[in-house]
């Protein structure tokens, strides 16, 4: 059958259709995807029937790693379960730069695929990387020693410091070191205890390791849905400015919640890497809860409180206390 204008269409829709299958792949123009396609016309059925199972297969078969996000027919792959309880991890943008390190024979240690770098203008942001993965892994397997191998350019530095920021030593010398590793900490149960409020100084101090917190979670691409206060909100006199600094510094307005949540809330969580038939225990700063799934109870005696009444809790002759 003739188009209505009278002219011929030389190429079928079927061999237009491979032609653009072709040229979808990466480094393939028109013209390539074009003698690709002419190629596998031209060879005996028999010949290409093998290329065609081959694809089916490895699309039905190879699925992504949960833990590194390699290709493998196994989850977790066989590089994660044969290497697991390594402390060096080796973040890569893409599986086919995982190869040349196992084909050297000289790095022993985990890898992650980041999935690409920051590209704004190619509209590769945070929400487009496994970043989240990635410092989920640093901290649920204790990851000491990070190697990225993303390149030199711009976007691949770009990427590398919303992992980890520079530090100075003691030394004075300057090293990479992984976000999800800096802790910092803010007494505001010292401040209660002893004075029944959270001073002013405090609460800047705490203003601005939360404001940094945030500023990294977003960089991140994640974004604070909630946050909870506990045992110093909850006896601090001035716990309508805590709220609000809290508040100002993460945009979110925080929830004080009840010893009994805490429990509760905490039994959650560790139900989820550790499963059922558990009991927790959390010693706090200034409470102390317990809960079975069922039942939670929260005693207003922490670690601080114990500290404060008896000092320093002794080495080896602990048994010795009465």
């Amino acid at each position: 059958m003739l188009p209505m204008d009278g002219t011929v269409m030389v190429e079928s829709p079927s061999l237009e259709k491979l032609v653009q299958e072709f040229a979808a792949l990466p480094g393939i123009g028109k013209k390539t995807a074009r003698r690709l396609a002419y190629f596998v016309l031209n060879r005996p059925r028999q010949n290409i029937e093998p290329l065609s199972a081959a694809i089916a297969d490895a699309c039905e078969k190879v699925k992504r790693c949960s833990l590194c996000h390699s290709f493998a027919e196994e989850d977790p792959c066989p590089i994660c379960q044969s290497r697991r309880g390594a402390k060096t991890i080796c973040v890569v943008e893409k599986f086919s730069d995982i190869l040349p390190f196992e084909n050297a024979g000289i790095y022993h240690g985990l890898y992650f695929v980041l999935g690409g770098v920051l590209s704004p203008l190619d509209g590769i942001g945070p929400e487009n990387l496994h970043i989240p993965q990635l410092i989920r892994r640093i901290a649920s397997e204790g990851i000491e020693e990070i190697i990225f191998a993303l390149g030199s350019s711009p976007e691949a530095d770009s990427t590398i410091l919303l992992i980890a920021d520079f530090e100075t030593d003691a030394n004075g010398k300057e090293t990479l070191q992984p976000k999800i590793q800096k802790v910092e900490v803010c007494r505001l149960g010292e401040d209660v205890y002893n004075t029944g409020n959270v001073s002013a100084e405090r609460l800047e101090e705490l203003s601005k390791i939360l404001s940094n917190f945030r500023a990294t979670a977003h960089a991140l691409g994640a974004e604070i849905k909630a946050c909870a206060m506990t045992e110093a909100a909850r006896k601090a006199e001035n716990g309508d400015e805590i709220i609000a600094a809290v508040e100002k510094a993460l945009w979110t307005k925080p929830q004080i919640i009840s010893g009994e949540e805490e429990a509760a809330y905490t039994f959650r969580a560790v139900e989820e890497w550790h499963g059922e038939g558990i009991v927790t225990l959390d010693i706090g700063g200034g409470s102390t809860e317990v809960s079975d799934g069922k039942k939670a109870v929260s005693v207003p005696v922490g670690a601080l409180y114990l500290f404060k009444q008896m000092g320093a809790i002794p080495g080896p002759e602990y048994k010795k206390w009465e």
